[in-house]
């Protein structure tokens, strides 16, 4: 059973940092499977994210309420998967696309996962997975992250 991704769609306005990441980063661990297009064109944005099942926003886009917007937010369907991996806040991709009746999360799982892994490297021991969570979680609310 194949559950990779078959199609994969990477925007930067950094277009030269885009192409690497699609011919090394990924293309390394693709093993043939996918077809990656960069996609060079802001005009094409919404296309390619009707067309999706995830959209993946790693910038900091959306931290500041007076932010740009990155695309037209009503290309957002309900079947769009939607990660932020902003972790501060819920920001207005989330929300929008929660409106619209995707399924939309921010970047605190991720945030607290690489604190997981880097409490593993660095002590050679398991974390408290909870302790953690409860600590992350605190943070954030009382603005202290």
């Amino acid at each position: 059973m194949d559950l990779g991704a078959r199609r994969i769609a990477i925007a930067d306005i950094d277009m030269e940092k885009c192409e690497r990441l699609a011919s090394c980063a990924i293309n390394k661990h693709n093993k043939g499977n996918s077809l990656i297009t960069v996609v060079k064109e802001e005009s094409k944005y919404e296309e390619f994210i009707s067309k999706s099942d995830l959209l993946v926003n790693a910038t900091g886009c959306g931290i500041k309420d007076d932010d740009p917007r990155l695309f037209d937010y009503k290309h957002i369907q309900e079947r769009l998967y939607v990660i932020d991996l902003i972790y501060a806040k819920d920001t207005p991709l989330v929300k929008e696309a929660r409106s619209r009746g995707a399924k939309a999360v921010k970047g605190t799982n991720m945030l607290l996962y690489q604190a997981l892994e880097a409490f593993r490297i660095w002590t050679g021991t398991e974390p408290p997975v909870e302790v953690m969570r409860e600590a992350l979680l605190s943070g954030l609310k009382d603005n202290k992250i």
